[in-house]
């Protein structure tokens, strides 16, 4: 193989690397082309889908396609190599080889954790949602137990990939049975809904929403209105499993509808903020580093929502902290190519929920008498539009920001 195919494999496999990273499409065609340029090979055209690698290379007159099998996604620990790998490509520190070497590296890496602590991570994170929500106490201690079981599925279920797509139905249904079934059993007021969606808070298509509108504003639209699509499917299905698990154990319609928080104090929140971020750290087998960041950016978004709110509403608020945390995290990224911004952004996400919010206001919507205008529309429609714009303003500014840099620093021809 000359070194014309090396350049050409690394682009593909660099590409295919940074996708399952769960980078957006935008930032991987542009990520890939300052790594062309790098190697010299500025005239190579390259375009990505969200599977698959598009490389026309007018040295060789050849054109190649790169893909990968859907769903296919890497933990954090993962994720950090390949943004530290990206980075180091893009300036010309690493020949092609090396870089392929390296992602061989990455795709062989072993859990940083054992399975029994990525389960006890599930329900940390669990717990910390639905201390974040203010449930109750009853049913945080309901959630921290069934975030243990959905962590064992999610272990088990995760070695199937083709079990993947029934994941959001069967864990939804899991976990409304098994809350509402526990409080049953153990007498328990009744259960915020909010508990409900504790345990599946990780099936939230955060980075999937999140990817889809950045990419939607950059003009990628076959990109972003599939994931937009993808994402509102996996929202039903969890919804589709809440339903079918709550019926499964007699609750009504009026009893799913009943309340959404809880009474917990607001000091609740800013420690199951924490129990959260440790959480994420052992089911994304993340670094200590990375997870003391997560736990920074987790803390930083409740706070610039809870101070914001105060003055222009929960809707507008989510919309500006999405602006602010994008910017903040992909600035980081730049800085520290080992703190990937897919990945510090995605518990903000989760934060902002439109997707947990869009559960539990549909969920109101198709079980109680709720109207549609005051009980979904508003919430829901809202929060998304809100922070969808809150993501474009952030994308468009960090790139700004970004470019700007570069034009200061410009990097030597390689």
């Amino acid at each position: 193989m000359d070194d014309r195919d090396d350049v050409e494999l690394m682009i593909g496999r660099l590409g295919l690397a940074m996708l399952a990273a769960g980078y957006a499409v935008t930032d991987v065609t542009a990520e890939l082309r300052r790594v062309a340029n790098s190697a010299g090979r500025a005239e190579m055209s390259i375009g990505a889908l969200p599977n698959a690698i598009l490389v026309d290379d007018p040295a060789v007159q050849r054109a190649r396609v790169a893909d990968m099998a859907a769903g296919t996604e890497y933990r954090f620990d993962q994720c950090q190599r390949v943004g530290i790998v990206a980075g180091r490509a893009a300036v010309g520190e690493l020949t092609p080889s090396a870089v392929i070497a390296e992602l061989d590296a990455v795709a062989a890496m072993p859990p940083r954790y054992p399975a029994w602590l990525v389960v006890v991570g599930f329900g940390a994170i669990a717990a910390g949602v639905s201390a974040v929500f203010r449930t109750t106490w009853g049913a945080l201690a309901v959630d921290l137990g069934v975030g243990l079981v959905v962590g064992v599925l999610m272990v088990v279920l995760g070695r199937f990939p083709r079990l993947t797509g029934l994941l959001p139905v069967a864990l939804g249904f899991a976990s409304a049975a098994l809350v509402f079934g526990a409080s049953q059993l153990l007498g328990l007021p009744p259960v915020p809904l909010f508990a409900v969606f504790a345990p599946i808070v990780v099936l939230v298509p955060g980075a999937t929403i999140t990817n889809a509108v950045i990419e939607l504003a950059a003009g990628d639209v076959v990109s972003g209105g599939g994931r937009l699509v993808a994402g509102l499917v996996t929202w039903v299905m969890l919804l589709l499993g809440v339903m079918l698990g709550g019926a499964a154990v007699g609750v009504t319609g009026a009893e799913l509808a009943e309340s959404l928080v809880g009474p917990l104090p607001l000091w609740s929140a800013l420690v199951g903020l924490v129990v959260m971020a440790v959480g994420i750290t052992w089911t994304g087998s993340a670094s200590a580093k990375l997870g003391f960041v997560v736990a920074v950016v987790l803390l930083l978004t409740f706070g610039i929502v809870a101070a914001v709110s105060t003055l222009v509403g929960y809707q507008i608020a989510s919309g500006i902290a999405a602006a602010i945390m994008l910017v903040a995290t992909r600035l980081t990224e730049r800085r520290h190519s080992e703190l990937p911004a897919i990945v510090t952004f995605r518990p903000a996400f989760w934060l902002l929920v439109p997707g947990s919010l869009g559960l539990a206001s549909l969920a109101q919507v198709t079980t109680s008498g709720a109207g549609v205008t005051e009980a979904f529309l508003v919430p829901v429609i809202g929060t998304i539009v809100a922070i969808t714009l809150g993501v474009q303003v952030g994308a468009v500014a960090s790139e700004a920001l970004l470019r700007a840099r570069r034009d200061s620093n410009p990097q030597p021809a390689g």
